[in-house]
């Protein structure tokens, strides 16, 4: 059932939000050593960029304007805490994700919504990073996309930046033996953004925390996932955004980092 301005104009001034657990003293600085570095290079508006918002990794290609950019993190990073208050997020992954999408919904992404599948034999294909690949194959990626997400993962693993962006994409996405994060790839396509986006968990014995590179064994692994395709609807963006805004201004510094993708 679709809302009027004024019910999600009271849904986003009334829903709680929990953010992720404290930052540590290293990360913080971490944080901060980037934002300096960030001030004192060009503008990535026209570069393609990896963007982590909490416990979601994203990328966004080089034709995105810079508000365009913005919509998909801040809301992401509203709707993630917004989540984190009614379910958690390692725990409890499938009403996690489906309370996520529900508030992005809210905030003016358009979707369908997709149910949660197994993956057998996860064991068999290395490393998280192989797994969310193989499955954006399964999903009908372009190849275009799916370099996209290897290039993500060549700048998380091979930058100084990209290294401090893992730090903070891990911090509220392990516990224990499970693991639950999230991957997306926001485009243009024609006039339209569209933000791909999946959701991928996981529990193995060893696990040390390596969300997206810790190698699995032979070990049985349950590893469920689901993918979306969400576009922004301008109109219904715009009616929530200064709230929005407002709502998570406390937190864009801590809870937001980019950085320049790596070619390819």
């Amino acid at each position: 059932m679709s809302l009027s301005v004024e019910e999600r104009l009271s849904y986003v001034t009334n829903i709680p939000l929990k953010a992720g657990d404290p930052l540590s003293p290293e990360l913080l600085a971490c944080l901060c050593s980037a934002q300096t570095a960030a001030i004192e290079t060009p503008s990535q508006e026209k570069q393609d960029t990896l963007g982590v918002v909490d416990g979601h990794g994203m990328a966004f290609t080089r034709d995105l304007s810079a508000d365009q950019k913005e919509a998909a993190e801040i809301s992401s990073l509203w709707a993630q805490f917004a989540a984190n208050a009614a379910f958690d997020r390692v725990t409890q992954p499938e009403k996690w994700f489906r309370k996520y999408i529900d508030f992005l919904h809210t905030a003016g992404w358009v979707g369908q919504g997709s149910r949660f599948d197994s993956l057998d034999r996860a064991g068999g294909i290395g490393s998280g990073d192989n797994v969310v690949m193989l499955l954006m194959e399964r999903e009908g990626y372009n190849e275009k996309a799916i370099d996209t997400f290897r290039r993500m993962t060549k700048t998380l693993k091979g930058t100084a930046a990209g290294q401090r962006a893992y730090a903070l994409w891990k911090k509220d996405t392990g516990k224990l033996n499970e693991a639950s994060f999230q991957v997306g790839i926001c485009e243009l396509d024609c006039d339209d953004v569209v933000w791909k986006i999946s959701s991928h968990s996981y529990n193995t014995k060893g696990f040390n925390g390596d969300i997206l590179f810790f190698h699995f064994s032979n070990d049985e692994i349950h590893y469920r996932y689901s993918f979306e395709s969400l576009k922004l609807s301008v109109t219904a963006w715009d009616d929530v955004k200064a709230l929005i805004r407002d709502k998570v201004k406390d937190y864009r510094k801590e809870y937001i980092m980019d950085a320049p993708l790596k070619p390819s």
